[in-house]
């Protein structure tokens, strides 16, 4: 009997050391990744060099079998906001793979300032689904505030 259960504890101790552990991924993105939604000439190394104008950026999220949209659990875009004057704010989006154009989901808003982090929701529900279909091709829609500078996006699972 202590053979069949030292031999059944041996086993089991090989197969939980044999087993692969889960994996996370993380992914970070420079400012360069990054483009304006129109030509911007106030769009210089990552900073909106205007002092009353908002600059639309468009920055595609990373999508391969490690990380995916549907595992996405940690969006931050990071900007350097000078000042409380203005606010820079940033929403996840989605171009539809299958039909013309896309959706986007709930802004989220910079506060504070220093160097600080935005993390658009994936919401409302409606939206969610799309975020989550695989097949869609993922972004973050950011609205970067006079005088702001992005330093870029990350995406972890």
């Amino acid at each position: 009997m202590i053979k069949r259960i030292s031999a059944a504890m041996t086993f089991s101790a090989l197969a939980l050391a044999i087993a692969a552990p889960a994996a996370a991924y993380e992914v970070r993105q420079h400012f360069s990744a990054c483009t304006p939604s129109l030509s911007y000439t106030n769009w210089v190394d990552g900073r909106n060099t205007t002092t009353s104008n908002t600059v639309p950026l468009y920055c595609p999220a990373p999508s391969n079998t490690s990380i995916q949209n549907s595992t996405v659990s940690y969006l931050n875009v990071h900007i350097d906001r000078p000042d409380a004057s203005y606010t820079s704010s940033a929403l996840r989006c989605v171009s539809f793979w299958n039909a013309a154009g896309g959706a986007c989901g709930n802004l989220a808003y910079s506060s504070g300032t220093g160097t600080i982090a935005i993390s658009p929701p994936n919401s409302p529900a409606s939206f969610a689904g799309h975020w989550n279909y695989n097949a869609h091709f993922g972004s973050v829609l950011v609205y970067l505030g006079p005088n702001h500078t992005l330093k870029g996006t990350y995406f972890a699972n």
